[in-house]
């Protein structure tokens, strides 16, 4: 596994945690299809939650916002596509939302900055 590899598993790690900390449910992980990856689908009454994962350890490649963004498509076809397969275990679900975790690392702490609506 690469550095970058470790540094975005502990990423989600640390994401995973805030969003249980804050009352989500985690409903899956790595969502893999043909058009990409979904980091986090977590659910908190009745609303389910894409959640993109970015952590970074400094600045120099931007703050990973910009890159969500560029990759919208790909995320709602991912999106479509996990609805498609899960809709029996849905019924409760009546929102959707779309969400991004930004995580800053440094050697001795993190931060943890969470964009609500990110496609609004």
């Amino acid at each position: 596994m690469t550095y970058q590899q470790k540094i975005g598993k502990l990423g989600e790690e640390i994401g995973t945690n805030y969003l249980i900390k804050h009352k989500y449910q985690i409903f899956a992980k790595n969502y893999y299809t043909k058009y990409g990856e979904i980091d986090i689908i977590a659910k908190k009454n009745d609303l389910l939650i894409f959640i993109e994962v970015k952590t970074r350890t400094n600045n120099k490649f931007g703050d990973g916002k910009e890159n969500i963004l560029r990759n919208k498509d790909n995320f709602m076809k991912t999106t479509m596509q996990f609805l498609n397969n899960n809709q029996a275990q849905l019924n409760e679900i009546n929102h959707l939302r779309f969400d991004a975790l930004i995580i800053m690392l440094n050697k001795t702490r993190y931060k943890v900055e969470h964009l609500k609506n990110i496609f609004s």
